[in-house]
């Protein structure tokens, strides 16, 4: 089994702790499985990081960033019919846990309001130039929005402390009949 456990800990599978001696014998290894998607998530990390480092060095101010969203999120093929849902939906599968928290008025109105209950990209927002991954995604779920209704926008985007979440997000449509 040791020689196993071993094999795994080269490959990153099991991390590997020795207990101090205690008596005779060899002293004991600790194996403990490690998350299979941590390095995965690391390196994903380091490199949005970079990424957003090199667009501030180019230069690229928030506007153009949030262009390049928009390009991006009109471009998913989702099919999504309901700018609401079209928001929400890209929310969920960037792991950004939104919650509606929209008022009967806003409903009225053709407002859905989302609050953000976690940030996968809290790591590069802390860095220099973290800001426009906000402008990023702000644009992102304006496209997304259009694709579904041209006439839909993203009035609201306020972002806040990443390590905290809490962003949130109003999509607004015409109510239609």
């Amino acid at each position: 089994v040791r020689q196993h456990l071993q094999t795994m800990a080269a490959v990153g599978l099991v991390q590997t702790s020795r207990d101090a001696p205690s008596g005779r014998g060899r002293p004991s290894n600790r194996f403990r499985l490690v998350d299979p998607d941590a390095p995965q998530r690391a390196a994903h990390e380091e490199l949005v990081t970079m990424l957003m480092g090199i667009v501030a060095r180019a230069g690229l101010g928030e506007e153009q960033v949030r262009a390049i969203g928009r390009e991006r999120g009109a471009a998913d093929p989702s099919g999504v019919v309901d700018p609401h849902r079209a928001v929400a939906d890209v929310l969920a599968r960037l792991g950004f846990a939104p919650r509606e928290v929209s008022g009967a008025a806003d409903r009225r109105a053709g407002t859905s309001r989302l609050v953000l209950g976690s940030c996968p990209f809290r790591e590069a927002v802390a860095h220099p130039g973290g800001h426009l991954v906000c402008a990023l995604h702000h644009g992102l779920l304006e496209g997304a929005a259009q694709a579904a209704d041209p006439s839909a926008t993203v009035p609201e985007f306020v972002p806040r402390d990443p390590a905290a979440a809490g962003c949130t997000v109003a999509v607004s449509a015409p109510v239609r009949d």
